[in-house]
Order: C-alpha cells, then structure tokens, then sequence
C-alpha cells in the first residue's frame, strides 16, 4: 500500500509526463499553424489574380477589345499576383505588403489615365479583391505570430 502512494505522489514522474506532452506539442502546433496560414495566404493571393483576370477579360470583351494584341495587359497582373501567391510560401507578410503596392499602383495608374470614373467602374470586382486583400494580410499576420512562437520555443 506504501509503494502506490509513493508511486502517485512522485513529482518526477509528473513533472517529467508533463513537459513530454507540453514542449512537443506546442512545437508542432505552432509547426501546423504557420504552415495552415501560409497556404491560406497563398491562396488568397491566388484568388486576387483570379479576380484581376476575369475582371480585365471582362473589361476588354465588353469593349470587343479581347484579341492577342492585349493579351500581355491580360495576363500582366494575374502573373504577379501568382507568383507572390508562390512567394507567400517563403514569406508570407512580404508577399501581402507586395500585393498591397501592387493594387495600389493599379488603381493609381487607372486614375491617371481614365479619371476619376475608374475609381468607381468596376466596384464589385475591387470590393472582392478588397475582402482577399484583408484576409491575406490577417492570414500573414497569423503566419508571423506562429514563426515567432516556433522561433521561441527553439
């Protein structure tokens, strides 16, 4: 009867069980997460150049303008954001910051060449990409988060 109380109570074996299930558990949640949310940026920056292809392509038929000449105009934006969809695997909060400029200097550029009308033509294809532009920049920040967190814990 002795020995199971002395078996119960040994703080060794406690202490010991508990930082087995504590430290790598941990690690490889933080592992899981940092890897979830870097995908889940790169898809949303996926789902940004998606947009901007249909969009363009929409907006070139509707002028009857879709033809090969144009066809480095159409596909221009749609490549950039795939490929900062590829770098979000590496970088995550680098490849938002990037797309971020990007937009911006798509919108600026529309400003500049057709006036104040291209800030309000095509609004619900800019509110979309406004919503992935949001959720890719929570996704990296998330991202971020769990890079530190593993970066702590070694």
């Amino acid at each position: 009867m002795n020995e199971q109380q002395t078996v119960a109570n040994n703080p060794v074996y406690i202490q010991a069980e508990s930082s087995i299930l504590e430290d790598p558990y941990q690690k490889e949640v933080q592992e899981d997460i940092w890897q979830h949310e870097k995908k889940k940026t790169m898809h949303s920056l996926f789902s940004i150049g998606f947009i901007l292809l249909v969009a363009t392509i929409i907006g070139y038929a509707s002028v009857n303008a879709l033809d090969s000449v144009y066809l480095f105009e159409i596909i221009l934006y749609p490549v950039i954001f795939l490929g900062l969809g590829l770098f979000a695997k590496l970088q995550p909060m680098i490849s938002v910051i990037v797309g971020i400029i990007v937009i911006l200097a798509i919108t600026v550029i529309s400003y500049l060449t057709l006036g104040a009308i291209s800030l309000i033509a095509g609004w619900l294809y800019k509110v979309i990409a406004l919503y992935f532009i949001i959720k890719s920049v929570t996704h990296a920040i998330e991202a971020e988060k769990a890079r530190k967190q593993l970066q702590q814990l070694g």
